[in-house]
């Protein structure tokens, strides 16, 4: 599963709402037609409202209808396809932001990429040298080498996976494909399954029976392979952004 980049912006409760449909953002997002997206409140932020009262809610799914990549707008509805929100009363405090807050918005939840042929991951720890110079007052040379004394140091993680290459330009696979070129690498993250177990009450993964590897990464690059033989195959690169949030059956944070 997959987190696209330039999917997470910091947002001012006046400044970025204005009156009418759209939402101001970055013009570096690649926010595409269809993205399910959620607001979050850092601080103590004040929504924009409309007729209806509140025209957004924190943490409720939205979908991108209009601008988005190539923009610096974004137009959301309640549904898939839905008419955009229209915002009738500028939030902030009316006339300016709230001060020492900001309105996160971010991709709601992972992409399925359905046509992944394998992946790799690998996690290593530096080791600090923190040896020093004998110190004796005898006099007398050491019989034995001195060994090394060594302390842990940071973790990181690479890895890599390789999908089918396919013409659709809307798949998930080509855009983790297309993502390795976007500067802005904010938001994305992936969901690495080793045993996927389906929740039978709802549509998606049991997650607390599941084992996976979630982590924020940078996208480094890509490589494809075409054969005649074989079926077209992409496969991307990709580094830890920082500490995974979960790993195999146990949440890290």
């Amino acid at each position: 599963m997959f987190k696209p980049p330039g999917s997470t912006f910091c947002l001012k409760d006046f400044d970025d709402f204005p009156l009418g449909d759209s939402i101001v953002v970055p013009g570096n997002n690649d926010f595409q037609i269809g993205d399910a997206v959620k607001l979050t409140d850092v601080g103590g932020s004040t929504l924009a409202e409309n007729a209806a009262g509140t025209a957004y809610v924190f943490g409720t799914t939205y979908y991108v209808v209009g601008g988005g990549s190539g923009t610096s707008i974004l137009k959301l509805a309640a549904t898939k396809g839905g008419a955009a929100i229209s915002v009738t009363v500028r939030g902030g405090t009316g006339s300016a932001n709230t001060s020492g807050t900001h309105i996160n918005i971010s991709y709601a939840d992972f992409d399925v990429v359905c046509s992944v042929v394998e992946w790799d991951i690998d996690f290593s720890r530096e080791s600090i040298d923190v040896t020093t110079i004998p110190c004796s007052i005898s006099g007398a040379a050491a019989k034995f080498a001195n060994f090394k004394e060594t302390i842990p140091g940071p973790a990181e993680g690479t890895g890599s996976m390789t999908v089918l290459f396919t013409p659709d330009q809307t798949s998930t696979a080509n855009r983790l494909i297309y993502s390795t070129l976007l500067a802005d690498q904010n938001g994305a993250e992936v969901k690495l399954y080793l045993n996927y177990v389906d929740d039978p009450g709802n549509p998606g993964a049991d997650d607390a029976a599941s084992m996976f590897v979630q982590a924020p990464v940078v996208l480094n690059g890509f490589s494809v392979n075409a054969s005649t033989s074989d079926a077209l195959t992409a496969t991307i690169s990709f580094s830890l952004a920082g500490a995974p949030s979960h790993m195999f059956y146990t949440a890290l944070t």
